[in-house]
């Protein structure tokens, strides 16, 4: 008989308990998403991206320029150790030969020389050297350039023109005249293009890390060094900064 009362007494908890369960947990059917919604997630998301992507890039980008701006303020410094030494002559390849624009680019070959880096990739770190690729920062050709042959109506034709070194005593105004400059991003075919700041293209809007003859160093597009004028070159002669009319004697700024 006790066992009967037991087995009834267990069934009633037994039901108890289930009636419990029950109520407190009610079942909850789990339902996917529909292709509706989540084409809704995909589109917030890529709005989300549009919305984050540029300022990321414009954040890299000017990430890149204060290094560059960094560089060329390093730049000048170097050139001025070594004109300190060469008797105020600025580097010069005297064993190249050609148009002045080779022998601008061709600038830090004489701080190698000099021991004054252990490789050109501390004074251009963009430059691919084994591709064959332009440097990307080139010394003023007014630095390695005649002065006289640098006014209106008197530049020669290019076949003409024949480089040769400047010295630091013939600045007129080295707070206003460009030293060195990133002339193009280092890939030969954007050389003159959107991303390259010569040769007195107006259009071009990439800013350019600049140093000058007293040291210092800014960035800008080449418009912003033409002082309000329009861009009035002579066979490459009159972009300013690489070429700035009246040479060592002109203002940049």
């Amino acid at each position: 008989m006790w066992v009967l009362v037991g087995n009834l007494l267990d069934m009633d908890m037994d039901m108890d308990m289930d009636m419990d369960m029950d109520m407190d947990w009610p079942r909850v059917g789990r339902r996917a998403f529909s292709l509706i919604e989540l084409m809704v997630c995909i589109g917030i998301i890529m709005v989300l991206i549009g919305l984050v992507a540029p300022g990321l890039g414009n954040t890299m980008s000017q990430a890149r320029l204060t290094r560059d701006v960094s560089l060329v303020r390093q730049q000048a410094m170097l050139i001025e150790l070594y004109t300190s030494d060469y008797k105020g002559t600025y580097p010069y390849a005297y064993h190249l030969t050609g148009h002045i624009s080779r022998v601008a680019r061709a600038w830090g070959l004489p701080l190698l020389d000099g021991g004054y880096v252990e490789s050109i990739a501390e004074l251009d770190p963009d430059i691919d050297i084994e591709q064959g690729l332009y440097p990307s920062y080139s010394l003023s050709a007014a630095m390695v350039y005649i002065a006289d042959e640098m006014r209106p109506g008197l530049v020669p034709p290019r076949s003409e023109q024949r480089s040769r070194p400047n010295r630091t005593h013939q600045v007129l105004f080295p707070s206003s005249k460009g030293l060195t400059l990133r002339q193009n991003d280092g890939d030969i075919t954007v050389l003159g293009g959107v991303n390259g700041f010569c040769c007195g293209l107006s259009y071009p809007l990439w800013p350019a890390p600049i140093s000058f003859a007293d040291g210092s160093a800014t960035s800008g597009v080449m418009t912003d060094f033409l002082g309000g004028s329009p861009p009035y070159l002579e066979y490459g002669i009159g972009a300013p900064v690489y070429s700035t009319w009246l040479g060592v004697r002109g203002r940049d700024r």
